[in-house]
């Protein structure tokens, strides 16, 4: 019989100490920053996030924890926050082009997620920093966070813009931003690192009662009065077509995600093929606005009825004349952006995507 070997007590005892140290050295990773030290704002939460690795600080163990956080950083902390990975590596964006960049993918698949949509110009606004309202309205669709019955304790929400102006109640109410002296949020001014990082590991450790299931009145489309119960569902977009001046017609590919997305592959068409019409399928009687369509004295707002309906964006630009070559000149690919809405106020982000270059 083979001699079964035992070792020592006082090994397994060194053994076990030397892996519960590692152990917590993995679980509790952190690192030193030349410009950042214990008992600044928002350095054990920035440890945190290092030690999960959703932040990475940068060169020459540099945080710059006062600098405003671009855009692109953002991005890339919200797809390691949340593991988001992209599901094409063709950008919808005229300005992120580089396949080497190293917020590439994270731009794309924050899109993907709605969490970032791009500017009128079809631009995702690379090297740009975020606001403080900017920052609320991604950190809301981020983390799908929904209003409460909280106090509002801000005082200068009338300096938002209203785009962001609920995202930013929300962020309060849920006690992510507490606002500045005084009770400003100050929604005009740039993020820095550190706030970022700070309501960002105040949104991964929300503690989800107090953030409401959107069926119980809390969701997107706002909170019901009156007697019975609120309609909270927002219309979608289920299909879409566009019918072009050398007879083919586009079927759309639907994108699920927060964003409503509808993606037009127009790769293969000539610079001098025009938009000629178009059909959308929506679920429900609703409005639909877009609010950068590429040509001038153009309607850019339209009532749908539940079922198909005319894209009334692509009868616009066959009325214009618009040339496919003059989009891909221009923009490269093209996001026409805007809202889905009920009567009950309830709305979905629309994105329609004419994408005409790889």
């Amino acid at each position: 019989m083979k001699k079964l070997f035992y070792p020592p007590l006082s090994l397994l005892v060194v053994f076990v100490m030397l892996l519960g140290g590692l152990t917590s050295t993995i679980a509790f990773a952190s690192k030193t920053f030349t410009d950042y030290k214990p008992g600044d704002m928002g350095y054990e939460e920035v440890q945190y996030l290092v030690g999960k690795d959703i932040v990475r600080g940068l060169p020459n163990n540099r945080f710059a924890p006062n600098v405003p956080v671009s855009r692109e950083d953002s991005a890339v902390m919200f797809q390691r926050a949340l593991d988001l990975q992209p599901t094409t590596r063709v950008s919808p964006f005229k300005d992120i082009t580089n396949r080497r960049d190293y917020f590439y993918d994270a731009v794309i698949a924050t899109y993907e997620a709605g969490i970032f949509g791009g500017d009128t110009k079809g631009n995702f606004g690379v090297k740009g920093n975020l606001t403080r309202e900017q920052m609320a309205s991604v950190i809301v669709r981020a983390f799908d966070l929904k209003p409460n019955s909280g106090k509002i304790t801000l005082t200068d929400l009338d300096m938002s813009h209203s785009v962001h102006r609920k995202d930013i109640e929300i962020l309060n109410q849920l006690g992510i931003a507490k606002g500045r002296t005084g009770g400003i949020f100050d929604p005009k001014s740039h993020v820095t690192r550190a706030e970022f990082s700070l309501f960002l590991h105040r949104a991964i450790h929300l503690d989800p009662d107090t953030n409401p299931d959107p069926s119980n009145g809390g969701g997107a489309g706002g909170i019901g009065s009156g007697g019975g119960e609120a309609d909270t569902t927002a219309p979608l977009a289920t299909a879409a077509t566009l019918t072009l001046s050398n007879g083919k017609t586009i079927v759309a590919d639907i994108i699920p995600g927060r964003i409503n997305r509808l993606e037009f592959d127009l790769r293969g068409e000539a610079n001098n093929v025009k938009f000629q019409s178009g059909t959308i399928n929506v679920t429900e009687d609703s409005v639909i606005q877009i609010t950068n369509i590429p040509a001038s004295n153009v309607p850019n707002t339209d009532t749908l009825t539940e079922g198909p309906n005319s894209l009334s964006v692509a009868e616009a630009l066959a009325g214009q004349d618009v040339l496919i070559g003059s989009i891909r000149t221009a923009y490269g690919n093209y996001i026409l952006a805007g809202t889905l809405k009920d009567e009950s106020g309830n709305s979905t982000v629309i994105h329609i995507l004419l994408r005409t270059v790889n």
